[in-house]
């Protein structure tokens, strides 16, 4: 068993080194398994990659790319929300992590919250503004869509929210 050095178990407790640094895993032995793990995923084996990823983030809980993967695992497993708290946790760990803000926007997207996911669609595109990703492309295409359909049917939406906010007039009955 080696020797662990008691200043970084010290920076370990405090949460200053992640368990990958303490026990000396380099990052290239974790983005090789990350690779193994997304291999698995586009197989058709989510769960087998979900236990590659949450091994990963045993080991360094702070890596926004791993929380997005897994969120993703968790999509093809049917437990959106549970992805989607995921997908923010790796957005508050790194602010211009654009695939998993487009993630999210798709997870908003389906589940009808369109205001939250043109915010995340923006976000995506914010983060890279080049578009070099796909997913930034794909993002830019919803946002351009979004504003399209909200042209196109302003006025019946305008109407229907117009129609929602009035206050309801009741029939009167009249005895007789």
């Amino acid at each position: 068993m080696a020797k662990v050095d008691p200043a970084m178990v010290d920076e370990f407790a405090r949460g200053q080194v992640t368990l990958a640094e303490l026990e000396g895993i380099t990052k290239e032995t974790q983005d090789q398994l990350a690779r193994h793990a997304l291999t698995a995923m586009e197989g058709g084996n989510p769960r087998r990659a979900g236990a590659i990823l949450r091994g990963l983030l045993a080991v360094d809980p702070y890596d926004a790319d791993f929380l997005t993967a897994y969120a993703q695992c968790l999509v093809q497993l049917g437990h959106t929300e549970d992805a989607v708290q995921l997908l923010s946790l790796a957005l508050i760990l790194n602010p211009f992590q654009g695939a998993a803000a487009a993630a999210r926007a798709d997870l908003h997207l389906r589940a009808g919250r369109f205001a939250d996911a043109a915010k995340d669609l923006e976000r995506t595109v914010e983060a890279d503004p080049e578009g070099s990703h796909g997913a930034t492309r794909r993002a830019q295409a919803l946002l351009d869509a979004m504003g399209e359909t909200l042209r196109t049917h302003s006025k019946a939406i305008l109407a229907t929210a117009a129609r929602a906010a009035a206050p309801k007039k009741q029939a009167r009955r009249q005895k007789v």
